[in-house]
């Protein structure tokens, strides 16, 4: 069984829902005019539930406990709210396409079947918004089609070493293997994907596309890309020293 996972923390008026959670509302309409067969998993953390705003047969929500105080640390949480071994992380401000879920569970299913000795880390969707070879402004050494509408790099799976799931795939055995979701906002992809690697797993881009708008619950309350990047490498310094020697290393 395959689970679509959001995890989404909002602040706002509790009188004025929508506006609260018209990001949540687009993400989980997308998944349940275009992913209909799979279980959706919500855990919110917000002024008002949104429960009357979401509709679909498959729907599971849960308000995140206190805990959670990290983007890691709720999606840790909602992963756990489902039995499903395979997953698809989605981040609450992306939209899927009415491809996106089958083309990158295709994706998923061709690297098994072409390259079975390779366990498959995360597979993620390309973006609009999205670091290095996901995005599709990045030509990954192809050349414009389609009358200059795409790269033709975009019809192809490729291997990166660092990805981000804004929609994207890993088995929950993967996942485990690292020991889950670091419990921080920024540099957790980074780490994940690190660490997936040092135990053999490997990460790739698919030809699907997920649309994202960005940063949408990360700076709110004035909070700002830098206070993420400082709280994060503070994180990774005091707990993981291996990757942050990786990771000063990779940066000079």
């Amino acid at each position: 069984m395959t689970a679509i996972v959001i995890a989404s923390s909002r602040k706002g008026s509790p009188e004025r829902p929508r506006e609260v959670w018209d990001d949540l509302i687009m993400a989980a309409n997308s998944a349940t005019l275009y992913a209909a067969e799979h279980e959706l998993v919500v855990a919110w953390k917000g002024p008002c539930p949104p429960a009357e705003l979401l509709v679909n047969p498959r729907l599971r929500l849960f308000e995140q406990p206190d805990g959670c105080r990290s983007f890691g640390e709720a999606f840790g949480w909602a992963v756990d709210r489902t039995d499903a071994d395979e997953l698809i992380l989605m981040n609450d401000d992306a939209v899927l396409t009415p491809d996106t879920v089958p083309v990158l569970l295709e994706d998923v299913a061709l690297v098994r079947a072409n390259f079975p000795e390779v366990p498959l880390g995360f597979m993620v969707c390309r973006s609009n918004f999205a670091p290095g070879p996901q995005n599709v402004r990045v030509p990954n050494g192809g050349e414009l089609r389609s009358n200059g509408m795409r790269y033709d790099t975009e019809c192809r799976v490729l291997p990166a070493a660092r990805v981000s799931p804004i929609v994207g795939y890993i088995a929950r055995e993967a996942l485990d293997a690292i020991g889950g979701f670091p419990p921080i906002n920024w540099f957790s992809d980074d780490l994940m994907c690190w660490d997936l690697a040092r135990r053999g797993y490997r990460s790739f881009v698919s030809r699907a596309y997920a649309h994202h708008i960005g940063q949408r619950a990360t700076t709110q309350d004035g909070v700002t890309e830098e206070d993420l990047g400082r709280a994060g490498r503070e994180w990774v310094r005091q707990h993981r020293p291996d990757f942050w020697k990786a990771l000063r290393q990779a940066t000079g």
